[in-house]
């Protein structure tokens, strides 16, 4: 077959129920299921029409060299329909959001059902109704806990169970929620695994005492030149303006704080990784603003009720909440595979190799990305955060502008922040481990296809296809350090293997953690904080109440879990959604590809199971707190579905 697609009939339209009947429940479920097989139709028709039309001209397309194609009978038929699709797939960057999808196309729609599945369409439509500004704005409750142990009793959020002495480990193997070792290990295995970064050098802007952190690391220096001191820099946030909160019922507004502090770690030869050192914020005024250090010099001196220091650990849970949901997950996941799944299907034609490889890692995510521009953003994140909308647009902006495509390659990703794998003391890097081994099997992958299409480097340099694709990404895209022009096979393997890392890999590691380690906001409160911050000589006065007011209101805090917690459904294998189940529905389809995809595709496989095995046999022998099945290739997305 020519290129790898059924020649069966076309697809109907079907007709969705009309008129008084409409409005009633079952209609309603009706016709969610006709406005999505309708969808599945137009999008299955749409690329069984261009694959027929090439067809027409040249029987067995897959015997032409993409350098080649150029040169064929059929050329003007491929340039007919990409130009076609330059019209159906524009960039509109006029809403202040970076480059994305125009008008969203009809074969690139999918309901809220399939994507959120049938349990989650009600909690779904009702979020936005949780911060509905007219009449229901009188039933927010803007009430506060009168404990911590409060939330533990409420049930929300799945660290809520977590023991209360912070030197036990509970039955199952796990520290309380607010120790210190819980917070180092959230950097390595949390929901925001791409932040930390071996400290160097001191960061701009740091204001403490190295004589206060040599008295809590001893050997500093020598711990310091070995690597072990390890950072988080919010200086992305520094200087995003605060906003007042929407009004409440009585029309009252709030302030609101976002901090953007440095976090220094010892990664100690226990192979913990320790906070040491904690600064509000970058703009540091001497008196005005605070400067923690941690109360002990070993971990078991560590007690339950040193309120400061759990409350700058609290801070930076704020900011790290904001750089997580605006950077890693919007902006680094989701807008930048629209962005090039944008220039992807104005460029690429369906009879090309790259699109059979890459098409079905962009399953999804326009649709998702357009909903997250229309809602998540200016109704849910708006309310929850302490910047609103325009500072949100700000950040991510400024996280667009700062993203580096082949920076973003897994492992120049780990070297530029100094992560080195090979440290004893990084084993329970878990991310990093299992990330880097995923990246060698996906590339590994990658290069049993493209080596059958691509022979030498002047075949990559050749194809006309891939190379405006890749001019159209780094020009309309505005995707900084694309590679471009693509002259090598190497090039060309790093980019495909990244595209489909990043819809997988990355993104599950950011999405299916968020309710876990999110939803409980004593440990991650929502992008902002409700009290101001003290001064430094008034931290030891921080008690429980001081931190109790300083997390949202209830209502708030209820925005944030529930969204969360649909946002964080695993992924639905009845519809063969993970990375394992995606490459073993192709197999099974071998009619549907090429034959040359068929053993690259039985190879990922095996490598998928290998992985999957070795991941499991890990978590079923060490305690809870050091389990880490997020990239088990069973429970990875193959691309972006929520």
């Amino acid at each position: 077959m020519g290129c790898g697609a059924s020649s069966s009939k076309k697809g109907d339209v079907v007709e969705g129920v009309k008129g008084d009947d409409a409005g009633n429940p079952f209609s309603i479920l009706t016709n969610f299921f006709i406005e999505e097989v309708n969808s599945r139709v137009a999008r299955s028709n749409f690329v069984r029409d261009a694959i027929a039309d090439i067809e027409k001209v040249e029987k067995d397309l897959s015997l032409i060299k993409p350098s080649k194609i150029s040169d064929s009978k059929c050329w003007k038929s491929i340039l007919a329909y990409l130009e076609d699709q330059k019209k159906l797939y524009e960039y509109d960057t006029s809403d202040g959001f970076p480059p994305h999808i125009k008008t969203l196309p009809p074969f690139e729609k999918y309901t809220e059902l399939t994507i959120f599945g049938i349990s989650n369409v009600l909690p779904l439509a009702m979020l936005p109704s949780l911060v509905n500004p007219g009449p229901l704005a009188k039933k927010f409750d803007f009430s506060r806990q009168t404990s911590l142990s409060e939330f533990n009793r409420s049930g929300i959020g799945k660290l809520s169970g977590a023991v209360d002495d912070p030197l036990k480990i509970d039955r199952e193997g796990s520290y309380a929620w607010f120790t210190d070792v819980m917070f180092g290990q959230q950097r390595l295995q949390g929901n925001h695994p791409v932040a930390l970064r071996c400290c160097t050098e001191l960061p701009k802007g740091f204001a403490g005492s190295l004589d206060k952190l040599r008295e809590l690391v001893p050997k500093w220096d020598s711990e310091f030149q070995a690597g072990n001191i390890y950072l988080l820099d919010y200086a992305i946030l520094t200087g995003v303006k605060a906003v007042l909160s929407d009004p409440g019922p009585n029309g009252e507004q709030f302030p609101r704080w976002l901090p953007d502090p440095i976090v220094l770690f010892h990664n100690t030869a226990k192979e913990q990784l320790i906070p040491i050192y904690i600064q509000y914020t970058h703009d540091h005024v001497d008196g005005q603003t605070p400067i923690f250090y941690r109360p002990w010099s070993s971990i078991s001196a560590e007690t339950s009720n040193n309120w400061g220091w759990r409350y700058a650990k609290m801070c930076v849970q704020a900011a790290d909440w904001m750089l997580h949901e605006l950077g890693a997950h919007l902006t680094w996941a989701h807008l930048m595979e629209e962005t090039i799944a944008i220039s992807f299907h104005r460029n690429i034609h369906p009879c090309h190799p790259l699109y059979t490889l890459l098409i079905n890692h962009f399953e999804k995510t326009l649709q998702l990305n357009t909903d997250a521009r229309k809602t998540l953003v200016p109704i849910i994140i708006h309310q929850a955060c302490a910047v609103g909308q325009q500072g949100c647009k700000e950040i991510v902006g400024r996280l667009w502008a700062s993203y580096d495509f082949q920076s973003r390659y897994f492992p120049n990703d780990l070297k530029n922040r100094g992560i080195e794998l090979t440290n004893p003391r990084m084993k329970h890097y878990y991310y990093g481990h299992d990330g880097m081994v995923l990246w060698k099997a996906i590339r590994e992958y990658v290069t049993a296809v493209l080596s059958r299409v691509y022979k030498n480097d002047e075949e990559v340099a050749g194809d006309k296809q891939l190379q405006v694709f890749a001019i159209e990404a780094r020009d309309l895209g505005k995707i900084n350090n694309f590679p471009t022009p693509i002259t090598t096979i190497d090039q060309v393997l790093d980019m495909s293997t990244l595209i489909i890392f990043n819809a997988s890999v990355h993104h599950s590691a950011v999405n299916y953690t968020q309710e876990y380690f999110m939803s409980y906001i004593p440990n991650s409160p929502p992008g902002s904080l409700w009290r101001a911050p003290p001064k430094q000589n008034e931290i030891d006065n921080i008690d429980e109440r001081f931190i109790l007011d300083s997390l949202p209101p209830r209502s708030i805090q209820d925005i944030s879990s529930e969204t969360l917690k649909v946002l964080s459904q695993p992924i639905n294998t009845s519809r063969n959604d993970t990375l394992t189940s995606y490459v073993e529905r192709q197999l099974e389809d071998k009619d549907r590809i090429n034959s040359y995809m068929v053993e690259p595709l039985t190879e990922l496989a095996s490598r998928l199971s290998t992985i999957s095995h070795a991941i499991r046999a890990r978590n079923d022998i060490n305690p809870k707190y050091l389990k880490y099945p997020t990239l088990d290739p069973a429970m990875i997305g193959a691309s972006i579905f929520i």
